[in-house]
């Protein structure tokens, strides 16, 4: 097997009959993961053999790293390091805040993974598993930055809610401006139309006065 010959991909349906055997190999839910088979981050040779996989599955901007099978286990070290740069960049574009496995080798503690801490077990959704079953995690944006990330979409929704509160009262500024505008010339036209009606009945006055 040649490293540069191999090719990194997403699973796709027609993967499905290799993935489901090294899936019985490796002991793992053949049902569930037939529904979640796009998780699966896939190594393939020129002959479009699987030769081995990382799956990578990401829930409230957590992710999880599992059901890495290797074919041929003198390449694994190799083959893992090039599939967890993939998942990596997966991740990030995601969004992913921490990622998490249950993988005991070496490699992941040599990439920066570490045991989590009280707070970040907390946070852990529950669906991958239970928070006290030998976990690594690694942290792809500081907890620092992230709260200040979080300080400033609670600021900029807040200048949204203002600005748009300032364009409401404005809006009934402008129909009360308008209404007002409205009221002075209908009372302009009304004082118009009775100063004429009392000038035109004085006139007839006069002249009524007159033919006498």
């Amino acid at each position: 097997m040649v490293l540069e010959k191999l090719t990194l991909r997403r699973a796709t349906l027609d993967d499905l009959d290799q993935l489901r055997a090294l899936w019985v190999i490796a002991k793992l839910p053949v049902e569930d993961f037939e529904k979640r088979f796009t998780e699966f981050q896939v190594a393939v040779d020129e002959n479009d053999l699987i030769v081995a996989t990382m799956a990578l599955y990401h829930t409230k901007q957590q992710g999880l790293v599992h059901s890495e099978i290797y074919y041929d286990l003198e390449w694994e070290p190799a083959l893992r390091a090039k599939l967890w740069q993939r998942v990596l960049v997966l991740a990030k574009n995601y969004g992913v805040l921490r990622l998490w496995t249950q993988s005991s080798v070496s490699f992941w503690r040599e990439q920066g993974w570490k045991d989590p801490d009280f707070k970040a077990l907390e946070a852990m959704p529950p669906l991958f598993g239970h928070p006290h079953s030998g976990w690594l995690t690694l942290p792809l944006i500081n907890d620092s930055i992230a709260s200040v990330e979080k300080q400033f979409e609670v600021f900029a929704q807040a200048q949204r809610e203002s600005r748009e509160q300032s364009q409401e009262q404005a809006r009934r500024l402008k129909l009360l401006a308008t209404g007002l505008v409205i009221a002075i010339t209908l009372g302009v036209l009304v004082l118009a139309a009775y100063t004429f009606f009392l000038f035109s009945r004085k006139s007839r006055n006069k002249s009524n006065s007159s033919a006498w």
